[in-house]
């Protein structure tokens, strides 16, 4: 989360009131932003939302540093590509990846 100085000034409107915190939230949630920080997780469209995935940011529209995955170190959950860590890939030893095993080439169509 932002601390407050690289928030100053962000409570002011366009009138130069100071705005409340509902009020505040309220904005940032009509321009497409996360209501905690005001980092963009959406991209406004004339009529829609379309979620943001920007990496190590925000993962289809959820803020990162706000809202970070809970996902535990022993779960197959599969991330995407841009917030996956990066493992040594485990070999099978007969010369084929790990990730091929369980693939005959029935399976792929060459009989």
């Amino acid at each position: 989360m932002a601390s407050g100085m690289d928030q100053l000034g962000t409570n002011i409107n366009a009138a130069g009131a100071t705005m409340s915190r509902d009020e505040v939230e309220r904005e940032r949630h009509k321009k497409g932003q996360c209501v905690s920080c005001g980092q963009q997780c959406y991209e406004k469209k004339m009529f829609s939302r379309v979620p943001l995935t920007i990496h190590g940011l925000v993962l289809n529209g959820r803020c990162l540093a706000c809202r970070p995955l809970n996902v535990p170190a022993n779960s197959d959950a599969v991330l995407p590509p841009s917030v996956r860590v990066a493992l040594p890939q485990a070999h099978d030893g007969g010369g084929g990846h790990a990730h091929n095993r369980g693939v005959s080439s029935r399976s792929l169509g060459n009989h």
